[in-house]
C-alpha cells in the first residue's frame, strides 16, 4: 500500500495523464487496491465528527501531505471547518474551544482503516480532504475503489433487493467507474448522478456482500471496458444509445425488452395540460406564439430521436433531441409522447362538465364551512405528434411517457424483475449489454 500512496501523492504534481496511467496500472496489475478521489458537494461551513482517533495532515509547498504534530482528533468530538474572516484561512474549531488554523489544505486520516468520518449527513471511510478556496471549502473523499463501489450501490440501489440484482449493479458500477476515472481532471468523480450517486460507507450487509462477491469483475467488449450505462426504469423497452445521444451505435447498448413493470415510474404523465406558448417558453423559445413541429427518426431504427420546431410564418427553427426536451421540460425520461389537444376540444370538455361523474377527492374544514375539491371525468380527443403538424397558440399539449432515466443500458428495476424470475447476475448483465460482452475478474 505504501507504493500506491506514493503514486497518488506524486500524480497531483505531474498532472492528470500520469494520474490515470498510475491508477489504471494499479487496477490491472498486482496491486490489490486503488484509491479514487471523490468531490463531495457541500455549501458553507462543514461540520464533522470522527469515529476513531484521527490524524491531521497538511499539504506542503512540495504538494505532499505532512503530519501535523501533536494533533489528534478524538472520537465523538464535533468539529466545524470554516474560512477565517479576513484571512481566508481554513479554521477548525470545537464547541469547547479547540482551534486549528491553516493556510494549507488539510487531510483527516483515521489511524485505522475501520475508522470513519461523519459529515454532510453521511459516513465516509478513507481520508477526507478540506481545500480552502477564496469563498468556500471544497471537500474530497479519498477512498478505496471497492468501498467507493459499495457507496455507489448505497446511493443507487435499494438494499433489500434481490442479491443477483445487487451483484449486477456492482459489476456495472465498477465498470462505469473505471471507464470514467479522472473525468473531472483534478479528481476522479463527483458524488452526484453526473458520475454516480455516492453516499459514503454502506453498513448494509447485502450491499457489502454484493460488492465483495463480485470484487474486481468488469464488463468487456473486445477486450475493452464498456460504457456501462444504467438507469432506473425504461417502461418496458430500453433505448439504443444512438437514439438518445446520437453518435455511432454501440453493439452492447441496444434496445431490449425490459421487466420493470414493478416500478412506480413505469408509466407517467405531466400533471394537466400545458399551452403551446408554455411549451415553447420552457424550451427556450419565449418569443414564439405558435410553431410547426416535425419529428426526426433514426433511419435504421425508425425511432423518433429529435423534434424540429419552426417558428410559424418564419424561417427560424430549432432542433432538440428527446434527451434535451426531457431536461428542459423536467420529464422523467426521454421515452415520451407529445399529444396536441385542439382548443375546441378543451372548450367542449368544459361545457360537458355537468355530464361526467363527479368525485370528492379532498374535504377541508374552513371555519363554519367545508371546502370540497372535486374531480370530474370527461373525455377529449388528442393526437399523438408522430408526423409534421402546426401547433396554434390556443391549442393545449399533454405529454406522457414511460420509465425513469435515460433508458440506455441496464435497467435497475428490470434487473430486479429478472432476479426475481430466477436469473443470475451474469444472465442479467448479458441481457442488457448483449451476449458478446465478457464478464471478467481483472483483480482479486
Amino acid at each position: 500500500m505504501g507504493l500506491n500512496r506514493f503514486n497518488l501523492r506524486s500524480v497531483f504534481c505531474i498532472g492528470f495523464v500520469l494520474m490515470a496511467l498510475t491508477l489504471l496500472s494499479s487496477v490491472w496489475g498486482a496491486e490489490p487496491e486503488m484509491k479514487v478521489r471523490v468531490r463531495l458537494v457541500s455549501e458553507g461551513d462543514v461540520t464533522f465528527t470522527v469515529s476513531m482517533e484521527t490524524e491531521v495532515y497538511y499539504r506542503t509547498s512540495q504538494n505532499r501531505w505532512a503530519l501535523v504534530e501533536n494533533v489528534r482528533m478524538t472520537p465523538g468530538q464535533t468539529w466545524t471547518a470554516s474560512l477565517q474572516s479576513g484571512t481566508g484561512k481554513l479554521q477548525l474549531t470545537t464547541p469547547v474551544g479547540d482551534r486549528l488554523t491553516s493556510s494549507h489544505s488539510l487531510q483527516l486520516r483515521p489511524i485505522v482503516s475501520e475508522g470513519s468520518i461523519i459529515l454532510l449527513g453521511h459516513e465516509y471511510g478513507g481520508n477526507i480532504q478540506l481545500i480552502p478556496l477564496s469563498n468556500k471549502i471544497e471537500v474530497f473523499n479519498e477512498v478505496g475503489l471497492e468501498e467507493y463501489i459499495a457507496g455507489v450501490l448505497y446511493g443507487e440501489t435499494i438494499p433489500s433487493w434481490n442479491m443477483e440484482a445487487l451483484k449486477a449493479q456492482a459489476v456495472a458500477s465498477r465498470t462505469y467507474a473505471l471507464n470514467q476515472i479522472g473525468r473531472h481532471k483534478t479528481y476522479d468523480y463527483c458524488d452526484q448522478t453526473h458520475c454516480q450517486r455516492y453516499r459514503g460507507r454502506s453498513n448494509f450487509q447485502s450491499i457489502m456482500d454484493a460488492v465483495a462477491s463480485t470484487r474486481g469483475e468488469v464488463l468487456l467488449y473486445k477486450g475493452k471496458l464498456i460504457n456501462a450505462f444504467y438507469h432506473s426504469s425504461s417502461g418496458g423497452m430500453t433505448e439504443n444509445n444512438d437514439d438518445i445521444w446520437g453518435g455511432e451505435p454501440l453493439p452492447y447498448l441496444r434496445s431490449v425488452a425490459d421487466y420493470d413493470d414493478a416500478s412506480d415510474k413505469y408509466r407517467w404523465q405531466m400533471p394537466g395540460l400545458i399551452t403551446v406558448k408554455e411549451l415553447l417558453n420552457r424550451l427556450g423559445l419565449s418569443q414564439w406564439d405558435s410553431c410547426e413541429i416535425r419529428p426526426i427518426r433514426n433511419e435504421k431504427t425508425q425511432v423518433i430521436t429529435d423534434y424540429v420546431f419552426r417558428r410559424y410564418g418564419g424561417l427560424q427553427s430549432e432542433q432538440f433531441s428527446r434527451e434535451t426536451i426531457r431536461w428542459r421540460l423536467g420529464l422523467l425520461s426521454p421515452r415520451f409522447q407529445i399529444r396536441r389537444v385542439p382548443a375546441d376540444q378543451v372548450q367542449q370538455a368544459l361545457k360537458n362538465l355537468n355530464s361526467g361523474p363527479v368525485r370528492i377527492v379532498r374535504s377541508t374544514p374552513n371555519g363554519e364551512t367545508i371546502q370540497l375539491t372535486l374531480q370530474v371525468d370527461v373525455e377529449i380527443e388528442g393526437e399523438v405528434i408522430d408526423s409534421p403538424v402546426t401547433l396554434n397558440a390556443n391549442e393545449a399539449i399533454l405529454i406522457s411517457g414511460r420509465g425513469f432515466g435515460h433508458g440506455v443500458g441496464l435497467s435497475q428495476w428490470g434487473s430486479q424483475g429478472l432476479a426475481q424470475m430466477g436469473k443470475g447476475y451474469h444472465e442479467i448483465l448479458r441481457h442488457y449489454y448483449g451476449s458478446d460482452v465478457v464478464i471478467e475478474k481483472r483483480y482479486e
